[in-house]
């Protein structure tokens, strides 16, 4: 709590958390008075929490996570998995474009963004040519490299681009058959994935979502090695399909939620936050602050932005 009071608020206590950003989150759980067990535990939870190996990413995003939850472990699953959209995201993306009727570009890459004094111009990987009196930028932060900024863009959002975050894990959908148990889960080493929980319960199938640190280690479409994995801990179960999508080999990803890698608040801290870069505003859950990562930051991230537009062009 002393290091994290304000989760929206880092400069709040960037002293603190500058002192403890050199360490993993590795680092953190071995230098702790926690039992080999509890370390254990924590870190296969952290390692599904930030979707990478915690030998990775900085002990702040630990911090950072729990003090979302209230600084409380009771309220974790709460806080990260419980609530969510009824109909899945799709149907708040529906209701935006329902709402605001923009024109919608599927398959259109985007090569070149140049800011002008009174607009922004697009050059798209075909050839086209798109102008708009101000940008909304959300592309993922590993993807930001392979766009050309005119002006270029904050040294440190283009070095982290090219650095990378670490979020290289997977999530995958076990199916099973019939009414699954209501279950948490945590892996090892061998499992090949850190935690589980049961995510959903139909008479028929139901779904078991599972979370793992190194999607290269993982194959999420091979239903036989879920299988295998489920069956150590629930003996009887019957997967019947297995499906994760590769976010770390789609180029327009290339990993899963963003995640800061040690010493990256003292490196890049003030470059990757959201807001206006001219013309350009930078919003999304890669960019948010407090919720970074998560899609109540996204969702956040581009309530400001909007608020920043409308005031920018009266």
């Amino acid at each position: 709590m002393a290091i994290w009071p304000r989760p929206f608020d880092a400069d709040f206590s960037m002293e603190e958390i500058l002192k403890a950003d050199s360490d993993s989150i590795h680092d953190l759980l071995n230098s702790s008075d926690l039992t080999p067990d509890q370390i254990e535990i924590f870190q296969r939870l952290l390692s599904g929490g930030v979707n990478s190996k915690t030998t990775y990413v900085s002990a702040n995003e630990a911090y950072r996570i729990f003090a979302l939850c209230g600084q409380n472990i009771a309220s974790y699953y709460d806080t990260n998995a419980r609530y969510q959209l009824k109909e899945g995201t799709i149907s708040l993306i529906n209701k935006m474009i329902e709402d605001g009727k923009p024109e919608v570009r599927l398959n259109t890459p985007v090569k070149r963004i140049e800011q002008k004094s009174d607009h922004v111009v697009i050059t798209t990987r075909a050839g086209e040519i798109l102008t708009a009196a101000t940008l909304v930028c959300t592309i993922p932060l590993n993807v930001l490299k392979d766009v050309e900024f005119s002006p270029s863009l904050d040294p440190g959002k283009l070095a982290a681009s090219k650095e990378g975050h670490p979020g290289k894990g997977f999530k995958v959908f076990a199916q099973t058959k019939g009414e699954a148990p209501k279950v948490l889960l945590y892996g090892n080493k061998d499992i090949g994935f850190d935690e589980a929980l049961t995510y959903h319960i139909g008479k028929e199938s139901s779904l078991i979502a599972c979370f793992g640190n190194d999607r290269a280690d993982f194959d999420t479409n091979d239903a036989d090695k879920m299988q295998k994995a489920l069956e150590q801990f629930l003996p009887g179960i019957e997967v019947t399909g297995s499906y994760g999508y590769d976010w770390i080999a789609d180029p327009y990803s290339q990993g899963t939620w963003c995640v800061w890698r040690p010493d990256w608040y003292r490196k890049y801290g003030k470059g990757l936050r959201d807001g206006a870069e001219g013309r350009v505003f930078f919003a999304s859950a890669d960019f948010c602050a407090g919720n970074r990562g998560y899609i109540d930051g996204a969702i956040g991230s581009g309530i400001k932005a909007a608020q920043q537009i409308k005031e920018l062009l009266g």
